[in-house]
């Protein structure tokens, strides 16, 4: 979603208020881009989400995320198994 970008607006679910980001960092082989917002008004209201440690086989998992782009999705998953891939395409900026 931020491959080439020169510009982008976030907003959070729900709202129609958009706010500049900045780009930090981007994982194109993952989809994943981390992004900084730096106006206080886009935080309020935020419950921060604390990641937890890497999840044992066969431990419950859940997915939350925007595969199409638009309607957020959530599965929940036993973890059968388990691999561990180094990203090399990471890029900083």
């Amino acid at each position: 979603m931020v491959a080439d970008h020169t510009f982008v607006l976030v907003r959070k679910h729900g709202s129609p208020t958009k706010y500049r980001a900045e780009v930090q960092a981007v994982g194109h082989e993952c989809d994943l881009a981390i992004l900084v917002v730096e106006n206080e008004e886009f935080w309020k209201g935020m419950n921060f989400l604390e990641l937890g440690d890497i999840p044992f086989l066969q431990e419950a998992v859940a997915v939350v995320g925007y595969p199409q782009g638009n309607n957020i999705t959530r599965h929940f998953f036993i973890l059968a198994t388990a691999f561990f891939k180094p990203l090399l395409f990471f890029s900083i900026f």
